[in-house]
């Protein structure tokens, strides 16, 4: 690998990184905005978290289609150095995306917005951890 390959790989992995801190960020805010200002933050506060949960779908259903140089990707580097790993992790995290949306969207329109922020964490988190797992299970073989 080449100097330039190396920090286009550093760049994406710094995105998935940087995204997923924003969308905790933004879910944490507004949690703090709920509980803090009262009735017309709560309503301002569940427009942010359904904004956020849409945003979550939206991504999921773009995860199994992104290629290798998309912004929006698991750049880590066990997903760039394996094509069949990051195909797969991109499937699999596609579909956690998109069910962890539509469960935080339940969670808005119930009034449970910590089951929220525990739903996009799992978003967030379980594809990284089936890719690690995936990448150790390539290993041993």
């Amino acid at each position: 690998m080449n100097m330039k390959n190396m920090k286009n790989m550093k760049k994406q992995e710094n995105s998935y990184a940087v995204l997923c801190l924003a969308l905790v960020l933004v879910m944490s805010a507004s949690l703090l905005l709920m509980s803090s200002f009262g009735n017309i933050a709560e309503r301002i506060g569940q427009i942010i978290m359904i904004a956020a949960a849409v945003a979550v779908i939206a991504l999921g259903c773009y995860f199994p289609r992104c290629g290798k140089d998309s912004v929006p990707a698991i750049c880590l580097p066990w997903t760039m150095s394996d094509v069949e790993n990051r195909e797969a992790t991109h499937r699999f995290a596609g579909m956690v995306w998109v069910v962890c949306g539509v469960l935080s969207l339940l969670g808005v329109s119930s009034g449970n917005f910590n089951a929220v922020v525990v739903f996009v964490i799992f978003a967030l988190l379980l594809p990284v951890l089936y890719s690690y797992r995936m990448d150790r299970k390539k290993k041993k073989r």
